[in-house]
């Protein structure tokens, strides 16, 4: 889960707990009676609870805006590697 984690740091996820997600707290940082935290909270989890294997609503609101945002990126780079890569 670790792994995981990092990846969504490195597409511009920030932890579930931000500032920038207090009023978005039962959608991104819930109790354990809802499902436990996600992915992106700060602290490791035993990864037991419904929620502790997926992003927040919030982590992939950021993922998805940074994908694309930069999907010229990724279309250059597979043409480059001549890798196909099927978009919408």
């Amino acid at each position: 889960m670790t792994f995981f984690h990092e990846i969504g740091h490195s597409m511009n996820a920030d932890h579930d707990d931000a500032a920038e997600f207090k009023n978005r707290k039962k959608e991104c940082n819930p109790s354990d009676e809802e499902g436990g935290s996600y992915l992106m909270f700060p602290t490791g989890t035993e990864g037991l609870l419904p929620n502790n294997r997926a992003y927040s609503h919030c982590s992939l609101d950021t993922i998805s805006y940074v994908l694309k945002e930069k999907k010229f990126i990724f279309i250059f780079i597979s043409q480059l590697l001549d890798i196909q890569l099927i978009y919408s």
